[in-house]
């Protein structure tokens, strides 16, 4: 996940508004959401090196933060 600063925020922000007027945005999650139905942990990698910047060799949340966040 990528954390973004507050001056990033705006411009972040104004990108998926634009995204949003025409559709595109809508396409895109569902593209996304369709990949990682289809490729499981391997699509949520791709994706993650494409927006974060990150590919963790895991996608598993560790016990005791799964338990600390419920």
């Amino acid at each position: 996940m990528r954390i973004l600063s507050g001056g990033e925020f705006e411009a972040y922000r104004k990108q998926g508004a634009a995204l949003s007027r025409d559709g595109a945005l809508e396409d895109a999650v569902r593209d996304i959401i369709a990949a990682v139905r289809a490729e499981g942990d391997a699509a949520v990698r791709r994706y993650a090196a494409r927006f974060d910047k990150s590919a963790p060799a895991k996608a598993e949340v560790p016990a005791g933060a799964a338990q600390a966040a419920w």
